[in-house]
């Protein structure tokens, strides 16, 4: 079953600008490991909240995207994101269900 997990940052204005950059480091990081099938950034339509970005990463399953998360080169990209925020991020887990 498909997984994905949103994860909302809260940036600061140098962080919002660094963004695309570690989105670029992201993307080229996780699209390595196995089972990875997308990475997105989610645009709100509604009126946005000053400083926060949400994120969406999804993996084939919770097996591999465990694994991922275990990695170093998680650990590596989490850095990079801790460099833009005002506070650490809210993470959350979907399990994707096809109807």
């Amino acid at each position: 079953m498909k997984i994905l997990i949103q994860v909302r940052h809260y940036t600061t204005a140098r962080g919002r600008r660094a963004f695309p950059g570690v989105m670029r480091l992201h993307h080229r990081l996780a699209s390595a490991h196995p089972g990875f099938i997308a990475l997105r950034r989610l645009t709100p339509v509604t009126p946005k909240l000053p400083g926060v970005i949400d994120v969406v990463i999804e993996f084939a399953s919770m097996r591999q995207i465990m694994r991922w998360r275990r990695s170093p080169d998680h650990q590596r990209m989490a850095a990079a994101y801790a460099r833009c925020w005002s506070k650490p991020p809210e993470v959350q887990f979907f399990e994707v269900r096809e109807s």
